[in-house]
């Protein structure tokens, strides 16, 4: 069930809502982000928004930070001053424990150094399940690239179990701040991606201890393709990073602020992925060329852009001239 067009207008743009039934949705709240889950690891059931009920009583509130909206404009005008201070105090010391609680979850992360286990213990044939996505032995090294036989994540509010190729986030070259697991048998439906629980997924840096300014700079969807596209084009361009979806947040949008050119090879999907009546601008790629304004060039190809080299075999030569040849948003 579609939200009503005036809640869609105020919330539409929630990545992971879902319909509970008897009115009412859950998402992450648009406040401070939170779903309860990592993007991918089960259900959200933080913000919840509420159609009208007898009172017309159409809201939502967020029951970790406390952020609550009236959706109708009159409540909102009769709300007390003293509760709205109320809210962003609570907003404001939410901000600083999330802050205490990540910083303490990524030590933890350091300390345990869970990616050099992966990496250390991959055999032959986990080996060849990254060679056979077209990342060498020698990427693997670099990159610290890893297995796990038995990852556990929740799909559907149920335990599942699956073995799970390993990606570190590092924020700098020693400094490890995520783990994506890529699930090699997921079940249908589950999607094949999990982050580290409770941690939020950063931009992917292929060149961690470079800082994010320079001429060019190459965004793509995920990690392997940032990966590979780093190991065949990263000499030409001042940096190679990768969004964890095609949906980026407002401060990896900020993070690309130093750049003069960004070339986005998005995915084929997200040039097809509007709703029905919409026009170009609100396909993904579009919207995130939009946001980055007149240093956005979008880069259209028929199919993924690691695709593109692995499993077509094209030079990177006739990349590089596909990407200089992007248009910007007119």
């Amino acid at each position: 069930m579609n939200l009503p067009a005036d809640m869609a207008e105020r919330w539409g743009s929630l990545r992971y809502l879902r319909y509970k039934g008897n009115g009412e949705w859950a998402s992450e709240c648009p406040v401070c982000q939170d779903s309860n889950h990592s993007p991918g690891n089960g259900q959200p059931d933080r913000f919840h928004i509420h159609l009208p009920d007898a009172k017309g009583n159409a809201r939502g509130i967020c029951r970790r930070c406390g952020h609550f909206e009236w959706l109708d404009e009159d409540k909102k005008k009769e709300r007390d001053p003293f509760e709205i201070l109320q809210q962003q105090e609570l907003q404001r010391r939410y901000a600083e424990r999330e802050q205490r609680r990540m910083q303490a979850k990524i030590a933890e992360l350091q300390r345990q150094a869970y990616h050099r286990g992966y990496h250390d213990a991959m055999e032959q044939q986990h080996r060849k399940l990254w060679e056979d996505e077209g990342i060498t032995v020698d990427l693997q090294d670099w990159f610290s690239l890893g297995y796990t036989p038995d990852k556990p994540y929740y799909y559907a509010e149920e335990l599942h179990h699956s073995p799970a190729l390993t990606i570190p986030y590092f924020a700098t070259e020693q400094q490890v701040v995520n783990i994506q697991y890529r699930l090699t048998e997921a079940v249908s439906g589950a999607g094949k991606y999990r982050f580290t629980h409770e941690l939020t997924p950063p931009l992917y840096l292929t060149e961690p201890d470079k800082p994010l300014t320079g001429d060019t700079c190459l965004l793509v969807e995920g990690a392997k393709k940032a990966i590979i596209l780093y190991a065949w084009l990263g000499e030409r361009y001042d940096h190679v990073v990768a969004a964890p979806s095609k949906y980026l947040s407002d401060w990896m949008y900020d993070s690309l602020n130093e750049f003069e050119t960004v070339f986005i090879l998005f995915d084929p999907d997200s040039f097809t992925d509007q709703k029905k009546g919409d026009d170009e601008n609100k396909a993904t790629v579009w919207r995130t060329a939009k946001r980055l304004g007149s240093k956005a060039r979008v880069v259209q190809l028929p199919v993924k852009p690691d695709d593109f080299i692995v499993k077509y075999h094209q030079p990177a030569n006739t990349l590089h001239r596909i990407i200089q040849q992007a248009r910007r948003l007119t």
